[in-house]
């Protein structure tokens, strides 16, 4: 079976965000179940694989949204291994995320983006203290979900910005950064450069085909 998008529509011809982003939440979500469920058992393999080989041990992770890649099963199977995982929790629309420390099955709430996020003790009032607060999880690598990933190792987003003003938050405070790995689908690696200044660059991202390091 192809790996390309089940789309009829072209992909953008112009380095356009705008464009990329809505062509490509449109590709991802027209994946077959059967292919998407395969790509994330590729994806799965290669992740795990690679968090052994590097020691991953605290760990920030993601659960799907609009599309993208499930892989649940391996933050459950990382979590009996004895491997400590967060989730990143949407508290205000022009701050930081805040980090919150997470178990697979642990009670869940609605972050403000309607996410699940854990249950956890008052945040501070200010938000731009989030971040501050939650520097205390230090996370040495964090799995991020992609719209589109660019030929430089940029990531395309949902175009909120919230990962571009965490990593930018920590750097501030002169904390040491993570490795960033990003995770989508082979068909949504974008065939042009769209990086700007504040874009969130990634050592590597991890599609159903393997890994590309940057």
């Amino acid at each position: 079976m192809s790996n390309e998008p089940l789309t009829a529509e072209p992909p953008p011809d112009q380095p356009d965000k705008s464009l990329w982003r809505r062509w490509l939440l449109r590709s991802r979500l027209s994946l077959l179940t059967e292919e998407r469920q395969r790509f994330e058992k590729q994806m799965a393999d290669a992740l795990s694989a690679r968090a052994v080989t590097e020691g991953w041990q605290r760990v920030l992770v993601f659960l799907p949204w609009k599309g993208e890649p499930d892989l649940v099963m391996v933050w459950r199977a990382w979590h009996k291994r004895g491997i400590a995982l967060g989730l990143p929790v949407v508290e205000a629309h022009d701050a930081p995320l805040r980090l919150v420390d997470w178990a697979p099955g642990s009670p869940m709430l609605k972050d403000l983006m309607g996410l699940p996020a854990p249950q956890s003790p008052q945040s501070p009032q200010s938000p731009q203290a989030v971040a501050t607060a939650e520097t205390a999880s230090q996370f040495d690598t964090w799995v991020v979900p992609c719209v589109g990933v660019d030929q430089q190792g940029s990531r395309l987003g949902a175009g909120k910005g919230f990962y571009d003003r965490t990593i930018a938050a920590r750097t501030e405070q002169g904390l040491p950064k993570p490795r960033l790995y990003g995770v989508t689908f082979s068909s949504c690696l974008i065939p042009m450069t769209l990086s700007e200044p504040h874009d969130l660059r990634l050592d590597a991202v991890l599609t159903e085909r393997g890994w590309r390091d940057f």
